[in-house]
């Protein structure tokens, strides 16, 4: 099948290879068993070309970034008309939406009436708008409604059960007993895959990395960085801060600090260069899309000590070192660090390398693949074609046979999609002509 999809993300975002969403889903689709048709910024289109981004199932469509959003400007984000265009350019099968807030909501319902109604629409919800979340706290009401009412008659794809539980929720007030549990029976989770980084960590000292691409609210960077800076301070560990922000953007209490290394402005190969020279981290973060960083670090060979969210007991099951509160996480920490040696980095290790194991085995792009288009796959396309082109399709040779036969027998030249939709053909064809004899 061909899928049209929509991959939103941060347009500050310097390079793609520090987009971790981007490179997850770009890991995962490579390995698909269906092509894919994918808008991309002119500006990270470049990029492409020059980078290992190159897969036969995966056609790149650029665009430039020149509609304007509004107070979304620092989005990426195309011209609704461009939809126009892509239509015009590729047969899709289905179309699949990552929408990260209220604007590209609105956009995506002005997209499903571009498209013929014979096209399935699947909403990817990599992460669910819902005041539950620190970083969706301060929205409107009617934000949302809207975000959460979209899910309802279509199907939907969730990173993780925490995102799907909040939907349920949400939305059991509004629906009747039968729409819920249409919404359970259409809802589907696949993980985002993770690849292991190319890196070998070190043991001879305690090094603590923060390796986040930004230092927003969600993250309680303040609580990390007290952590590291006493560890730093009581000479019981280093402490390396790696962020994608300026200088300038950092948090007054971090600007003229002497004690803990931080680098700014740090790309994807950056963070590799920090990871290889540490082997612990600490996550305190309110909430997670995906929590891809911290997962890439585990996979490595680190040791994560995690302050406990709903989220993680989601995205971290059985899990051993998360903790209640701030107190308890720096005492964890501060354990670790005691004493320190090789054998006590071991010690520790031994204590995840099973779960995390396992973690690999279900983040690992081939097994979100499968499941991916397990799910993908369902709902095979049943377009709505007169019963001539039934007809004709029985005397068909091929596709191009069967386009040349509607002209010849009704003079329809496939100009206007009112009369008899191209596409609409070719999917009968594939998927519905043996059904019907």
């Amino acid at each position: 099948m061909k899928i049209l999809l929509h991959i939103f993300y941060i347009a500050k975002r310097k390079d793609l290879r520090s987009i971790s969403i981007f490179n997850s889903v770009y890991d995962m689709i490579q390995r698909s068993e269906h092509e894919y048709i994918v808008p991309i910024p002119m500006k990270y289109y470049e990029q492409l070309l020059e980078e290992d981004y190159r897969t036969e199932n995966v056609t790149w469509f650029p665009y430039e970034n020149n509609y304007d959003a509004g107070r979304y400007i620092n989005e990426t984000y195309f011209d609704p008309n461009v939809v126009v265009q892509i239509r015009k350019q590729f047969d899709i099968d289905k179309i699949v939406m990552m929408a990260f807030n209220n604007f590209q909501i609105k956009r995506m319902f002005r997209e499903k009436s571009i498209y013929e109604p014979d096209i399935e629409y699947i909403n990817y919800e990599s992460d669910f708008v819902d005041p539950a979340k620190q970083s969706f706290s301060n929205f409107p009401d009617f934000v949302y409604d809207e975000c959460s009412l979209r899910l309802i008659n279509q199907r939907n794809i969730f990173i993780c059960d925490f995102d799907l539980n909040l939907v349920k929720k949400k939305l059991k007030p509004t629906l009747s007993f039968a729409a819920q549990k249409n919404l359970a029976e259409n809802s589907y989770i696949v993980p985002f895959s993770v690849e292991t980084p190319p890196v070998a960590i070190k043991t001879e000292k305690p090094v603590m990395l923060y390796g986040g691409s930004v230092l927003d609210g969600k993250k309680n960077i303040d609580i990390i960085y007290e952590i590291g800076k006493n560890l730093k301070v009581m000479n019981k560990a280093e402490f390396i801060l790696s962020t994608m922000e300026k200088t300038d953007d950092l948090p007054d209490y971090m600007q003229d600090d002497n004690f803990i290394h931080i680098f700014t402005e740090q790309n994807r190969f950056d963070f590799l260069n920090h990871m290889n020279k540490s082997n612990f981290f600490v996550c305190a973060s309110h909430d997670e899309t995906g929590g891809n960083v911290y997962f890439e670090m585990l996979f490595t060979g680190m040791i994560g000590f995690f302050l406990e969210e709903e989220w993680t007991k989601s995205l971290l099951p059985d899990y051993p070192f998360i903790y209640k509160n701030p107190t308890e996480l720096q005492a964890a920490v501060n354990s670790f660090c005691e004493d320190w040696s090789h054998d006590k980095y071991k010690e520790y290790r031994s204590k995840i390398d099973e779960v995390v194991e396992k973690y690999k085995v279900e983040k690992s792009p081939e097994t979100t693949a499968k499941l991916w288009d397990s799910i993908i796959g369902k709902n095979v396309p049943n377009p709505k074609v007169p019963g001539y082109v039934k007809e004709l399709a029985k005397e068909a040779n091929s596709l191009e046979d069967l386009y040349q036969r509607i002209k010849d027998n009704t003079k329809i030249d496939f100009k206007s999609q009112y009369l008899l939709h191209k596409n609409a053909v070719r999917q009968y064809w594939l998927y519905q002509k043996d059904k019907n004899g």
